[in-house]
């Protein structure tokens, strides 16, 4: 309710959202516009979804919308079984700024956490087919994502576990093969959106300091980060946290050193994970005054950057409504010809 709200509030599309709904129309009808080199795998469901029901653009907000709620659920089962507080966690993570932020735009950032948190469910019990499975169909939603199976990978290879890791890597490939095939058939070339979403990203885009992903990552996770930085040899010492750790530790520095865009909507894709580590140090404090002052932090922050954020779609909503694409939008809509 509280999401669809906020998206009432906030109409206008933003860039991606538009080449996102123009590549779920083309699959339907002719679409007038299309980036038919974006990561692949969200437009599906929204044009499953209007073949039933019509294009809606609410409708399709609302399914990124069930996709946060799935990814909000995922996380509480994840948590249950490695903290007794993991209600308050779970609740610190959903209304994190930047999951509300984004949880009701046409956006991958936040269904790539659901598949990554899927996939890590799956491998927490040792299931590594639908894990592999999960990772491939997160790799669909965002490409960076390959950072993640890459990551358990290592990790099962460095264990040893050889046969949970054909078994996880047939999951992966499983997944993989019906997008390798259409792009086959379509482009005759297997990967044919992921090359030519590099070229593209290369040629508009300059290489940007570290330290504007490392600003937006501290405002972001606050009192987890420093928490997990502090602790973070005690992080590695939970044999079930490495896979997550080194797939963490990976992003950072991809996004800091080598990806040309710094967005700081990407933190999402590894934000579940530093709670559920700055949470893991956090409980482990003995002190437990200190422990108290470091939980109502991180609750003073999180309800802090959160009304930023509402702050920040109500400033959005207030500049638009009467704004020139608004005013367009509103002379097509009244040209009955």
């Amino acid at each position: 309710i509280f999401l669809s709200i906020l998206s009432y509030f906030d109409p206008l599309l933003l860039w991606d959202e538009n080449a996102f709904l123009g590549n779920a129309r083309s699959h339907i009808t002719n679409a007038n516009y299309i980036e038919d080199f974006k990561f692949p795998l969200i437009e599906f469901p929204i044009s499953g979804l209007w073949k039933i029901t019509g294009e809606n653009i609410f409708l399709a907000r609302m399914l990124l919308v069930l996709l946060y709620l799935c990814t909000i659920y995922l996380f509480y089962r994840i948590t249950k079984s490695h903290f007794k507080e993991n209600i308050l966690l779970t609740a610190l993570f959903a209304f994190s700024s930047i999951m509300i932020y984004w949880a009701f735009r046409i956006y991958t950032d936040v269904p790539v956490v659901f598949f990554i948190l899927l996939s890590f469910y799956f491998y927490d019990r040792e299931r590594m087919f639908y894990s592999g499975i999960a990772a491939s169909l997160a790799i669909l939603t965002r490409f960076p994502a390959a950072l993640f199976p890459f990551s358990l990978f290592i990790i099962l290879i460095s264990q040893k576990k050889f046969k949970d890791t054909l078994i996880f890597l047939s999951g992966s490939l499983a997944g993989l093969f019906p997008w390798l095939m259409f792009n086959y058939i379509t482009y005759k070339n297997p990967i044919w959106d992921l090359i030519i979403y590099q070229e593209i990203v290369s040629k508009y885009n300059t290489f940007k300091s570290p330290l504007i992903f490392f600003k937006d990552l501290i405002m972001t996770t606050h009192i987890f980060l420093i928490m997990f930085i502090l602790k973070i040899k005690e992080t590695y010492n939970n044999k079930k946290f490495r896979g997550i750790l080194l797939y963490t530790l990976l992003y950072i520095g991809y996004i800091s050193f080598l990806s040309d865009i710094k967005y700081s909507r990407y933190i999402t894709m590894i934000l579940p994970f530093i709670y559920i580590f700055g949470w893991y140090n956090i409980i482990h404090i003995k002190n437990k005054k200190i422990k108290e002052i470091v939980i109502g932090l991180s609750i003073a922050f999180t309800a802090i950057l959160l009304m930023i954020a509402l702050y920040d779609i109500n400033n959005e909503f207030y500049c638009s409504k009467n704004g020139s694409i608004i005013k367009s939008v509103e002379y097509m809509g009244n040209k009955k010809d």
